[in-house]
């Protein structure tokens, strides 16, 4: 496998496993593969102990092998492909022998949380035995996908559980969160069979189990504890904020050169404001509450903000702004040859749209851009494509031969910003007065897509713009901000604001879906882009939540004396609907292509 930092972990959490006494000579970690939701990475069959990059190998959900290159893959890696397949939130999935643990595997003892670091192993921990449905003359492994679906059957939505006479399997939403789960399900089962031997143990509550989970899953607290099993483990920390590695995109917050910008007021709306997000990414003490209490004003009241210490690598944006570039300078024909279908992915030329939507400006005048249309990568079997839904995939891609770097640079600079949002989700919870999970299980297959745009430097006419005044369509939209100025912000008291450029900054908004589901307590705000004098060149990712989410108000958003002020829809029909009304035909809409013409 080519050297990332999510494969670089996948080697440190074999490591980390093999030290701790979790996996022996046996036992395997897995990892959801960061480009494709539809394949995972697995070692070939090694003790992890052992474990190097050069032994990692790529799986379809299903076990067939992309790049076995002679190389054995383990024979019960089906386990993992069937929870990741069972459960789109599972991007890690460890299976091991843990002796403390399997006693608990062969007796009526239930094994449950009893110290508050253990609450991470769930209330409920199931017991699957392979008897059950597969008789009692099996090798008692997990040879193929029907016995790993019913293996996955028996885990349900748990984050644990145990196989009769085997070992366990562990559920993570992250790497992280699977490797310290494993540690302390078997800390836990050690503890507990001491402490039933000294009397009637007194385990944790629902309640307990909750919050202390959400603190040990903090960011600060996850980096705690990656950092000393790592050096435990003899192997270098990779992705926390303390170490630097080749590979990582994500920035150093601790190294950030400080920012020389005031930072706005909560009275202020003549600026668009600034959130510094690095303390909550880091962990800080009440930073989730200041962050949530400023964003909450934020989207109150202006409905953009500058995002600063993000963790998004300026390498990284640059390098996706210039494949942009090199796509959009490609000859017409090439990029024709990609141009919208009825899947709405693709390239979408100049003037093809015209935001009569707007509830600022009565637009008149097609839009002096064109943007090439890329949505969430997804594999040609996903339940959506094979639905034909719009807006998620498959994606039309370049020509390799003529953009090699293309696919690679953008599938990981979207990677990148969807983990960026997902990472805002407790944020806008907390502001919303919802518990920091509320959106999780929301977001699980997201409906992202982007707009990879350029502006040409043309002469506009009356009352035509880059691109016209409009509130986005979304939940949040994600840009790295321009140093080439163009985009303005409509204020709430004092006509257009120019988006002044800030170092390293991306600028953030709310859209019409979010209005929706807030009921209209966040705003989505009008914006604009003015012709630029010289060719400019954004990606903007749209961050939104499952094709079939509806904008039902959330609950801290209604009530006997505020109503419901609009019609709930399902998130991928305000989508087509939106898009419909302001993109000719030709490009994917509705519209008549010559309308406006």
């Amino acid at each position: 496998m080519k050297p990332r930092l999510e494969f670089e972990q996948l080697v440190a959490a074999n490591r980390i496993l093999a030290h701790e006494q979790v996996v022996d000579a046996f036992g395997h970690v897995s990892l959801r593969h960061p480009d494709h939701r539809h394949h995972y990475v697995l070692s070939r069959s090694r003790a992890p102990e052992l474990v190097e990059l050069d032994d990692l190998m790529e799986f379809e959900l299903d076990g067939r092998t992309l790049n076995g290159q002679g190389r054995t893959p383990y024979g019960e890696r089906f386990i993992h492909g069937a929870v990741m397949e069972a459960r789109p939130e599972i991007n890690a999935v460890v299976h091991n022998h843990a002796y403390d643990v399997l006693p608990f595997g062969l007796t009526d003892t239930p094994l449950k949380p009893l110290i508050h670091t253990a609450s991470v192993i769930g209330e409920h921990i199931p017991l699957w035995d392979i008897r059950d449905n597969f008789g009692n003359a099996t090798d008692m492994l997990v040879r193929n996908m029907e016995q790993g679906r019913d293996l996955t059957v028996a885990l349900e939505d748990n984050t644990c559980l145990l196989m009769r006479g085997h070992g366990a399997v562990i559920a993570g939403k992250t790497l992280k969160e699977a490797v310290v789960t494993s540690i302390y399900l078997m800390i836990n089962a050690k503890i507990q069979t001491v402490a039933m031997a000294m009397g009637n143990p007194v385990y944790l509550s629902a309640g307990e189990i909750k919050n202390m989970t959400n603190v040990q899953f903090s960011p600060l607290a996850m980096d705690r504890m990656w950092e000393a099993f790592c050096l435990r483990a003899g192997v270098k920390p990779v992705g926390i904020p303390s170490f630097v590695n080749a590979f990582t995109q994500i920035t150093v917050f601790a190294s950030i050169e400080p920012m020389k910008l005031e930072t706005t007021t909560h009275t202020n709306h003549s600026e668009i404001p600034i959130i510094d997000i690095g303390p909550f990414l880091n962990g800080a003490p009440q930073a989730a509450e200041e962050t949530a209490d400023r964003l909450r004003w934020v989207q109150e009241e202006i409905g953009f903000y500058y995002l600063i210490n993000h963790g998004i690598s300026a390498n990284l944006i640059q390098n996706a702004l210039e494949q942009v570039k090199l796509f959009h300078n490609l000859p017409i024909e090439k990029k024709l040859d990609l141009k919208v279908d009825d899947k709405s992915t693709g390239y979408v030329p100049i003037r093809s749209t015209v935001y009569v939507s707007s509830n600022v400006n009565k637009n008149t005048k097609k839009d002096l851009n064109a943007n090439f249309r890329i949505v969430r990568e997804r594999t040609i079997d996903h339940p959506s494509i094979t639905a034909g839904r719009r807006f998620t995939g498959p994606n039309k891609w370049p020509d390799p031969s003529i953009l090699p770097d293309f696919r690679d640079v953008m599938l990981e600079y979207y990677n990148a910003m969807e983990t960026l949002g997902h990472s805002l989700l407790p944020l806008y919870a907390i502001a919303l007065n919802l518990s920091p999970d509320y959106f999780d299980d929301l977001f699980t297959d997201p409906t992202w897509l982007t707009r990879n745009v350029h502006y040409p430097p043309e002469k506009p006419e009356d009352n035509q713009f880059g691109i016209s005044p409009h509130t986005d369509h979304g939940f949040i939209t994600l840009i790295p901000i321009s140093e080439v100025p163009g985009l303005e912000v409509k204020s709430q008291d004092s006509g257009w604001i120019s988006a002044k450029y800030v170092k390293h900054a991306l600028i953030v908004n709310s859209g019409e879906f979010m209005t929706k589901w807030t009921n209209g307590r966040f705003i989505a705000t009008p914006h604009r882009v003015l012709a630029p004098p010289q060719d400019r060149y954004i990606s903007a990712f749209f961050y939104n939540p499952n094709w079939n989410v509806i904008s039902e108000p959330l609950p801290s958003c209604v009530g006997s004396d505020n109503p419901p002020k609009f019609q709930a829809t399902k998130f991928l029909d305000h989508l087509c609907n939106y898009v419909d009304r302001n993109y000719t035909k030709s490009s994917g809409g509705q519209m008549a292509d010559n309308a406006f013409s």
